[in-house]
């Protein structure tokens, strides 16, 4: 995950979802200390509300993609277990960070996401 920073997955504004609460807004500009810690930490961020008609500064909204939260991601790859060489289809790639790690991991040619 540290050759796959998580950051750049992650646009100025979105939702964060800590620790189950309501999500928050996070904004890269306003509060970059309150943007870097609720990207780096164990939950998912929300980036697209209502399949990007409402925006995402504005909410409330119907979540339509979001980065997953890193834990859980860990735990897919770990079941995953992907060697290289190996093709993966991924769908449902919202930010694309997920994509990423998969493409470090089995080569970019044998990734197909949707």
């Amino acid at each position: 995950m540290r050759e796959v920073p998580r950051h750049l997955f992650i646009p100025p504004v979105a939702l964060a979802g800590l620790g189950g609460e309501n999500p928050r807004l996070i904004d890269r500009e306003a509060d970059p200390r309150g943007w870097w810690d609720a990207v780096y930490s164990d939950n998912p961020i929300i980036t697209q509300l209502d399949d990007g008609a409402t925006d995402i500064g504005t909410a409330p909204g119907d979540s339509t993609s979001s980065c997953s939260a890193p834990g859980i991601v860990a735990q897919f790859l770990e079941l995953l277990d992907p060697e290289p060489g190996t093709q993966v289809l991924e769908i449902g790639t919202g930010t694309g960070w997920t994509a990423a790690l998969l493409c470090h991991l089995v080569g970019a040619a044998n990734v197909a996401t949707t």
